[in-house]
């Protein structure tokens, strides 16, 4: 095997398990010298025992791995051997190492099994090797804000953190064409899944088992959010106000955990709750160590620079906003393009990307406030009614007259109108705010028939009960969308600049306390209002929870680089030869006689972002 050149892999792991009978050098596993690219902030430590070969490249400060420790025996306990990789809280007293998290793990799993990684807390992946049996699992975190690939060969199984490590190690595996009109449908590949073939994803929360030549997965994780009967009277002020300083303990030490020993650290800011929350909680421990950064945009109304200003201004925190420019958009949707190994369709992404390539260079650590609806719970009246609502309406309206029903809101009040978009979509998708390809112009365009029945999302809203609505909306957006769109764009975009990042809110210890509340402390997040209202103004406390608004006109119609126009000048947006290009022309002419219509701005940016994808990344 040759050496290959270096990837654009930052951070991460990546490992090689030889199955079969152990034999020296029968195996060249050279690819895993050069598979990450090092940074002056580079912890990289190669992993060894009999069959696995093993490499992890973190951050210095996601890492307190013994200094000048480059080369270590794999953590073994028994017949089983293994590592976590990531940042788990909770991992011992002072200076710990991923060897003495492992071990720990190991033996939890050998005299609890699989419920034994529940132990782990925070943002991790993680395999269990058992030579003797020949059975490998590999884990990902409960809240999945790692992510875990795994691909098995005859006499091998290989897996890591990035798709694009894959092909050093000589799995060079083409595009799947099933997950393309799963991605323009989602804009994400849905587990287990991945945009190149024959490479798996592990789900969040489950342990993806390979044995005897087969793979299998099985969830290990409890869900986060648990409905408690509903208290029949609302919580008084006295019972929230006696559990803030719980709250407040539980986030402080979150918090503290996720901080860099040295260098400052950069809060993404939007002045909503959850991040305003973090930058009270940030300004309590760092004061003089803290950098708040917001994207704004050109357009006031769509900004968010505002009310994160406010917050800045009410705690004394240093603040940068960045409003990009059209040049810095064009040039930054080239490298946001190639510095993820799946597409992120996620409409935040690329500012998120933009203003994180704009912290200043000792901004070593990002801390994002994504993570707490996992188990507070999804708030808004929108979601119900989206998907309660009108699961009652559609019991007594025949399929045949439902799009009767959803035309004739259209021709309503601008709220129901608006409604009436929702509804129109599979009850399934009840609560996404983009709005992707319709599956039938996906299967026009690729000219052929198409199903997404069996993926995790439908799976998920079709045993749901529309009664216990928030448990649904829950689950869908944070155990899928947060896990497979929110996450994982912020891991990969802060690796891909040598940073660390990492998310307070996923502390187990947040969850435990969480869930032994009674349900009306626990819905619209009130103790932790209640904590915002005694450190923040009311302004940012009554702030309505909504997603980040970015006006992807600032792509399309961008003087400085047409995107769309130019990939369909050199033929790119016909991603296949069989792909109908009278469907991509409408769609084009949509967008140009109507460019303030998100249909047409979010079905344009999912075929763009794809293609540029494909073209940039294929083999």
């Amino acid at each position: 095997m040759t050496r290959p050149s270096a990837t654009p892999v930052t951070f991460g792991m990546a490992g090689e398990i030889r199955l079969g009978p152990s034999r020296a050098g029968d195996t060249d596993d050279h690819w895993l010298e050069a598979v990450f690219r090092s940074t002056p902030r580079t912890t990289r430590v190669e992993w060894r025992s009999d069959t696995v070969s093993l490499v992890t490249c973190q951050h210095d400060e996601e890492t307190r791995q013994t200094a000048g420790a480059d080369r270590c025996e794999l953590p073994r306990v028994g017949d089983d051997e293994g590592l976590i990789f990531g940042h788990p809280f909770e991992a011992g007293s002072g200076d710990w190492s991923p060897a003495d998290a492992s071990r720990s793990m190991l033996t939890a799993y050998r005299s609890g099994g699989q419920a034994a990684f529940e132990s782990v807390n925070a943002g991790w992946v993680g395999f269990v090797w058992n030579q003797q049996r020949q059975d490998a699992l590999f884990i990902r975190d409960g809240v999945g804000s790692h992510v875990l690939y795994v691909a098995r060969e005859p006499g091998r199984i290989v897996f890591g953190t990035d798709l694009r490590i894959f092909a050093p190690a000589g799995i060079s595996t083409p595009i799947d064409e099933d997950a393309l009109p799963e991605f323009l449908r989602f804009l994400y590949v849905p587990p287990p899944r991945t945009i190149r073939r024959g490479i798996e994803a592990v789900h969040t929360g489950h342990v993806l088992r390979v044995h005897a030549g087969a793979t299998s997965q099985q969830r290990y994780a409890a869900p986060r959010f648990v409905d408690n009967p509903v208290s029949a009277q609302p919580a008084t002020r006295e019972e929230i106000a006696a559990q803030v300083p719980i709250f407040e303990e539980r986030l402080l030490n979150a918090v503290s955990d996720c901080l860099p020993r040295s260098g400052r650290v950069a809060l993404a800011l939007s002045g909503g709750q959850d991040s305003a929350t973090l930058a009270v909680a940030l300004r309590k421990l760092c004061p003089d160590r803290l950098l708040a950064f917001t994207v704004g945009e050109r357009d006031p109304r769509l900004s968010e620079a505002p009310h994160a200003s406010i917050v800045c201004e009410a705690l004394g925190i240093e603040h940068q906003v960045y409003v990009p420019t059209d040049d810095e958009i064009a040039s930054g949707m080239r490298e946001f393009v190639a510095v993820s190994d799946q597409p992120v369709g996620d409409l935040a992404a690329l500012p998120y990307f933009l203003g994180m390539r704009r912290l200043p260079e000792d901004c070593s650590i990002v801390l994002d406030g994504s993570g707490n609806d996992d188990y507070f719970g999804v708030t808004g009246k929108a979601l119900e009614l989206r998907y309660k609502t009108r699961s009652a309406v559609q019991r007594f309206v025949p399929d045949a007259l439902w799009p009767v029903v959803t035309g004739l809101m259209a021709k309503g009040p601008v709220g129901i109108q608006s409604l009436s978009r929702h509804w129109s979509r599979p009850i399934e998708e009840s609560f996404v705010p983009w709005e992707g390809w319709p599956s039938s112009e996906i299967s026009e365009l690729i000219g052929r028939p198409i199903s997404l029945a069996e993926t995790r999302l439908y799976e998920l809203m079709r045993r749901g009960d529309p009664e216990h609505w928030r448990v649904v909306m829950t689950d869908a957006i944070g155990g899928i969308w947060e896990a497979q769109a929110g996450f994982p764009k912020g891991m990969q975009f802060a690796h891909a600049l040598g940073r660390g990042i990492r998310y307070p809110f996923i502390d187990a210890r947040m969850m435990r306390w969480a869930h032994a509340l009674p349900m009306a402390l626990k819905l619209d997040k009130v103790v932790m209002l209640a904590y915002m209202e005694r450190n923040l103004p009311a302004e940012i406390v009554k702030k309505p929870k909504s997603g980040f608004i970015f006006d992807l006109n600032r792509i399309f119609l961008n003087p400085a680089h047409r995107w769309a126009d130019e990939l369909n000048a050199r033929g790119a947006l016909k991603i296949r030869p069989e792909w109908s290009a009278p469907v991509i022309d409408r769609l084009l002419s949509a967008h140009a006689g109507q460019p303030g219509d998100s249909r047409w701005q979010h079905r344009l940016y999912a075929l763009c972002l794809l293609a540029a994808f494909v073209e940039t990344q294929a083999p």
